[in-house]
């Protein structure tokens, strides 16, 4: 086992212990749950690491760790069973390397039999992109229920601001119209390098949503004590 400082271990020792732990930044925490989940599997237990998106499962660069969106662990696939493409922006829907990743925005530059060639430009990279399998995988019965082959690409001019998180772009234009939920606005302004930039339009005041209270009073909360009977685990925040 890896190097874990006494926070860490007391992390580890709860989730082997059944309880839920809520890890927060600036802990360690990818490489705490590379950990947990490592152990876990040595156990003999089934462990599913999921993200919110393709960026965050690139944070973990261990392939054993089989880490997939929730999208893609629920067996919710992104992949279009019937893709059109032309000459122009595109986005990637599965990691492919490093610095291909799930969410990254490129243009297609030439199509041919082989298939289409992207130019990848935050990262400079032109690929040829060629046919992989999507999965429809079963919680119930823990594997794959259906494969199938398709381009990881899909037509994007434009990307959600769920898509962006954890990307760091040259140039950013947040359109406001679309924000529903508290938080939105700033990670897609703070997607941009620097203020020159970024554009904001549509902006009214609606976009600055606060935190609901439940969330304010859930984060300063502090720890619950363990029980063994994990009767601490089964309380609600009210």
């Amino acid at each position: 086992m890896a190097n874990l400082n006494k926070n860490q271990s007391s992390a580890l020792d709860a989730v082997l212990s059944g309880h839920n732990v809520l890890i927060t930044a600036g802990t360690g925490k990818s490489f705490l749950i590379s950990e947990i989940v490592k152990t876990c599997e040595n156990q003999g237990k089934i462990v599913a690491l999921t993200c919110t998106t393709g960026i965050a499962c690139s944070v973990y660069t261990d392939m054993t760790l089989k880490a997939n969106t929730l999208h893609r662990w629920s067996g919710i696939e992104d992949a279009p069973h019937k893709l059109w493409l032309k000459v122009g922006a595109v986005i990637l829907l599965r990691n492919l390397s490093n610095k291909l990743v799930n969410g990254i925005r490129g243009d297609v530059i030439s199509i041919s039999e082989d298939g289409p060639v992207v130019d990848f430009h935050s990262v400079g990279i032109q690929a040829p992109m060629k046919k992989i399998q999507f999965t429809v995988f079963s919680l119930r019965d823990n594997k794959d229920i259906a494969v199938r082959e398709q381009l990881p690409l899909k037509l994007a001019f434009a990307i959600t601001i769920h898509k962006a998180q954890g990307m760091t772009l040259d140039m950013v234009e947040v359109d406001c119209r679309g924000i529903f939920k508290p938080g939105h606005l700033g990670v897609a302004m703070s997607r941009a390098r620097d203020f020159c930039g970024l554009r904001v339009t549509n902006f009214t005041q609606r976009a600055c949503m606060p935190q609901p209270d439940i969330v304010k009073d859930f984060i300063n909360q502090p720890s619950q004590t363990f029980s063994e009977d994990l009767s601490c685990c089964q309380e609600t925040l009210r």
